[in-house]
């Protein structure tokens, strides 16, 4: 078993959350986030020649739909939590895992990644701070596969402290940080999380709503 070793309190949540985070995706219906992921990746051409980064990997379910797909390269993945790229690890699907707070410097080389992937997080980190270090490990014309979740006026995660931001703020940080964006995709419901004030016996799910994004480095 590999070892990682923890860098940041926050990883103690989702250490916990680990334990049945498969259960928890099924539960808030997370098929539109795997769907848009097969999407992309079925329209980029990589090989076993190329580097994929799964940022805020969690429990390694991106990396295992990568390989379902035919993907033969190097698989990297990191998060913040053990509990997690210990279940990650044990999918035997990537090369490397280790512990990133992303908020953080991110530990690889300038230049050194072919893709990367993030999907699902960025609502929790600082944006600036993923954008700037994703766009210093790509490669030139490298690939960055970014979700965020949507401000369209119904923010369901409020109760949670957790806030989306509108399509353009989400351009103009990719912009300004010299990413340069081919496509964007808006779901209105990427996944579905409780409603506030529920009673434990209630199930009642509000939608969560999300912007996909295609970007290069330019």
């Amino acid at each position: 078993m590999q070892n990682f070793s923890k860098n940041n309190k926050i990883s103690e949540k989702f250490d916990k959350l680990s334990t049945n985070w498969e259960d928890l995706v099924t539960g808030m219906k997370y098929e539109y986030v795997f769907d848009w992921l097969v999407k992309q990746y079925n329209l980029i051409k990589l090989d076993e020649n190329n580097i994929i980064l799964d940022e805020c990997c969690g429990v390694g379910l991106p990396g295992q739909t990568i390989r379902l797909l035919g993907y033969k390269g190097k698989l990297i993945g990191c998060d913040i939590s053990e509990g997690m790229l210990t279940k990650a690890y044990s999918r035997g699907v990537y090369n490397h895992l280790f512990v990133q707070d992303m908020n953080e410097e991110l530990l690889l080389y300038d230049n050194s990644i072919d893709m990367i992937i993030n999907v699902g997080s960025m609502e929790l980190l600082n944006i600036s701070n993923v954008l700037k270090n994703s766009y210093r490990v790509l490669k030139n014309n490298g690939i960055f596969l970014v979700s965020f979740q949507w401000d369209n006026g119904t923010n369901a995660t409020e109760h949670q402290n957790i806030k989306g931001i509108k399509e353009e703020e989400a351009v103009k940080l990719l912009e300004n940080e010299g990413f340069k964006i081919e496509n964007i995709d808006k779901c209105e419901n990427a996944f579905y999380t409780p409603k506030p004030n529920q009673e434990k016996s209630e199930s009642e799910l509000a939608p969560v709503p999300y912007i996909f994004i295609k970007a290069y480095k330019k």
